[in-house]
């Protein structure tokens, strides 16, 4: 599995719901990416068709200063829930910053430039939903 599936993981969309195929996804059989290239950081896609992306985030502890995403932006409204640890959100364009904690969702209209920064000493994991061209 490679980035180049991003579109169409784990399945091909048109067929599936054509044929209502059900596909079930575990943490296994995710599309894992490393995003970043300063600052890298682990995504799980669980599921990446023309109309959504879904999956989790996980940004690791320790190192020098916090860990972090570098800045990002998406063609669709973004759903973020923090599963687990506190991910404090920057958006640098309006000048804001949010701290999110554990159980609690921020939602991204689109094309809303953001990056993610652990501040803790722990591992953050953040479910991420966006919704393509809706």
């Amino acid at each position: 599995m490679t980035i180049h599936e991003l579109g169409a993981f784990p399945v091909d969309w048109e067929e599936a719901r054509r044929t209502g195929e059900f596909t079930k996804v575990t943490d296994d059989s995710s599309l894992k990416v490393v995003s970043g290239d300063k600052t890298p950081v682990l995504l799980s896609f669980r599921a990446s068709s023309d109309c959504v992306h879904m999956g989790v985030l996980q940004i690791p502890a320790g190192g020098v200063g916090p860990r972090q995403t570098e800045y990002d932006s998406h063609e669709g409204d973004a759903v973020f829930y923090v599963e687990k640890g506190c991910v404090t959100f920057l958006l640098p364009d309006v000048h804001d910053v949010y701290e999110v904690h554990e159980k609690e969702y921020v939602f991204l209209p689109e094309k809303t430039r953001y990056k993610c920064i652990n501040y803790t000493g722990d591992m953050v994991k953040v479910v991420f939903i966006v919704a393509l061209g809706l």
